[in-house]
């Protein structure tokens, strides 16, 4: 074997080492959670889980972490009970350029909510897996101000702890969030 197939060899190991590692760890540094905390909003995105979402919302703010609920996928009309603001309006109504993904879309509609009731801190409420992402958006979106947020998965969503417990639609899932990340840092730009 000469010396250049030998540094050959030994960059395809390495490589091949790299790459086992970055899968192995590929759903652990998508996983994010704050424990929740009083805000002025819970904020529910959707996805193939949402009665889990919604689930883990009511009782959030059941137990008192927040007295509004917003679900901005949806056309909404909301009070709130604590300040009497209102946002009555579709989620609907602006349209966003076709390259935003959906929970980019989400997190603007969310702001556009927030701002029409006054209100400036709020608990993300999505799946584990997603809220990395969510939190990535919600700091383009809204600045300054999306350091009083926390992000809450929602508990009853089955989150594998190593590659062992990882189905196939687990890894589809981490592999569509690595892809959407890569896809908001590209455009984001130019948002």
């Amino acid at each position: 074997m000469t010396v250049m197939n030998k540094k050959l060899l030994a960059i395809v190991l390495l490589l091949l080492l790299a790459t086992g590692i970055a899968v192995s760890s590929a759903p652990r540094f998508l996983l994010y959670a704050d424990r929740p905390v009083r805000t002025d909003a819970i904020v529910v995105f959707e996805g193939s889980d949402i009665l889990a979402r919604k689930k883990e919302a009511y009782q959030l703010r059941d137990e008192g972490y927040a007295g509004v609920l917003l679900v901005p996928a949806s056309p909404v009309v909301i009070r709130s009970q604590s300040t009497g603001a209102q946002y009555a309006g579709s989620a609907a109504e602006r349209i966003y350029p076709s390259y935003y993904e959906n929970t980019h879309v989400e997190v603007l509609r969310a702001k556009t909510m927030m701002d029409a009731m006054g209100l400036k801190t709020a608990t993300m409420v999505s799946s584990p897996y997603h809220l990395k992402r969510i939190r990535m958006i919600a700091g383009k979106v809204f600045g300054r101000q999306a350091r009083l947020f926390a992000y809450v998965p929602a508990r009853s969503v089955r989150t594998p702890s190593g590659m062992i417990d990882m189905h196939a639609r687990d890894w589809i899932f981490v592999a569509q969030e690595y892809v959407k990340i890569i896809w908001f840092f590209l455009y984001s730009p130019f948002a």
